[in-house]
């Protein structure tokens, strides 16, 4: 994607090293800018849903037609 997108911190973890390391293939994508997760005051920022989803979709369709050409 020729996109330039925001370096945002996340606290949050994923299981995808360890899952490639079994030699299952995975997309490990970015989340939505959020904070304070699984806490009372948990919150997302809705306009960051809309491009996190867009790249997602993009990511899984580039991901399903590897080595297909």
């Amino acid at each position: 994607m020729d996109q330039d997108l925001p370096l945002v911190a996340n606290g949050a973890g994923s299981v995808g090293n360890v899952i490639s390391r079994l030699g299952i293939s995975i997309v490990n994508a970015y989340g939505c800018e959020s904070g304070h997760v699984h806490a009372p005051n948990e919150w997302l920022n809705r306009k960051t849903v809309k491009p996190v989803f867009q790249t997602d979709c993009v990511s899984l369709i580039q991901f399903c037609l590897d080595g297909e050409a």
